[in-house]
């Protein structure tokens, strides 16, 4: 067995062991009535600590993890002294901060809760450009109603229209915006 699922196994019955001395402390701790049906409501649940450590454990594992991961990436720095270590980020990380906070932006813009329907039909004889359009719905998070038929809870992209535009596709899509949803949060 690997030592990643050792130790996660070791801390559970390390626990099962404190919360067993625990509940055993607290029924001889208790009155005489009390003890004895404490006794009996251990025998039939058992009572969890407030914080599973093999779970904290592996917690702490995937942190790390992806600290070091961040890391070898380059854009995170580790730097040590002594018994104490402080991670910092790299000019490559800022870069990339930079970046996922533009597209977040970019994101929250296009999140307006208002509901969109997009039809379209495109001829079979242009097959790839059907493929392109249901490809290009999915990424902008719509979901399909009919294959013809996709409902999304965003702005298309500026992109997307231009995209449709140099396709020569605009005589084929029709975009809808929802204001009242009637029936269609049943459906989603």
């Amino acid at each position: 067995m690997k030592e990643s699922k050792i130790i996660p196994k070791i801390l559970e019955i390390l626990q099962s062991g404190a919360e067993a001395t625990a509940q055993i402390f607290d029924i001889f701790t208790s009155g005489y009535s009390e003890s004895y049906r404490k006794a009996h409501r251990y025998a039939r649940q058992r009572l969890h600590f407030s914080t599973d450590w093999a779970e904290d454990y592996r917690s702490k594992q995937r942190f790390y993890s992806l600290l070091n991961k961040l890391k070898r990436d380059g854009l995170v720095k580790k730097n040590s002294s002594g018994r104490q270590s402080r991670w910092t980020i790299t000019k490559t990380g800022l870069i990339k901060l930079a970046g996922i906070k533009k597209v977040n932006e970019e994101e929250r813009k296009l999140n307006d809760g208002l509901w969109r329907i997009v039809i379209f039909d495109v001829p079979e004889k242009e097959r790839p450009k059907r493929i392109w359009l249901r490809s290009a719905l999915t990424n902008n998070n719509f979901k399909m109603l009919q294959k013809s038929v996709w409902i999304g809870k965003r702005k298309l992209p500026e992109k997307f229209i231009l995209s449709l535009k140099q396709k020569q596709m605009i005589t084929y899509v029709y975009i809808f915006e929802v204001g009242k949803t009637g029936t269609l949060h049943e459906i989603i």
